[in-house]
């Protein structure tokens, strides 16, 4: 599952989250509706087999330990890599 949203800028960064329990497509549904919503993610992709999600984000407007936070919120377990 993939997210290419918002516009192009230097401020983008990005960041892999290891997700332990990320094992099906209803999992990362989960995770796109929320991230979906973050204003400063810029896009995301979703790897099920690896159990990983990698966001493009705006690094002014968020950092790794927020996105981090948001993905937790959902029930996931998550580290960055």
């Amino acid at each position: 599952m993939e997210c290419n949203c918002g516009s192009s800028n230097e401020t983008w960064a990005v960041a892999t989250f290891s997700i332990p329990i990320l094992t099906s497509e209803q999992s990362a549904e989960t995770l796109v509706e929320v991230l979906s919503e973050v204003r400063a993610v810029r896009g995301f992709r979703v790897n099920i087999p690896g159990k990983q999600i990698i966001v493009s984000y705006d690094s002014i407007r968020i950092d790794v330990p927020q996105l981090q936070e948001i993905i937790e919120k959902t029930g996931f377990s998550a580290s960055a890599v």
